[in-house]
């Protein structure tokens, strides 16, 4: 049996696969940091790219790592992951939603809001 069978070769390319997987990770990363660290963007701008920088990790992740999209026909990860990202997506609009319209139901300015507080410590419990 020779060194180089075709079992050798599947490893060799599934561990180049993960060495340029993190390779291109961590250049991400670094990206990232120096551009928040260097301020090379505006503050709007540099949340795009930030944002931009996440989704493109996710990709990579989910593509090398997790190898999302190689799994038989049911494919029960790709169907797990896009259930959390739903569910993760219900929670955080949910939440704002509830922040905003508490938000609106006060309409108090920070003046007023410290008279009511007054006013309703002078009454006790």
């Amino acid at each position: 049996m020779s060194a180089h069978t075709p079992r050798h070769t599947s490893y060799q390319r599934e561990y180049r696969r993960y060495v340029l997987g993190l390779i291109v990770a961590l250049a991400i990363v670094y990206v990232a940091y120096f551009s928040v660290v260097n301020h090379w963007f505006s503050a709007t701008a540099l949340a795009a790219w930030l944002l931009a920088l996440a989704a493109g990790q996710f990709l990579i992740q989910l593509l090398v790592f997790l190898h999302v999209g190689e799994e038989a026909k049911p494919r029960w990860t790709l169907w797990s992951i896009l259930y959390t990202m739903f569910m993760m997506l219900i929670v955080v609009v949910a939440s704002l939603w509830i922040m905003a319209n508490m938000n609106y139901n006060m309409g108090m300015s920070p003046e007023k809001m410290q008279e009511y507080m007054l006013e309703q410590n002078q009454k006790g419990f």
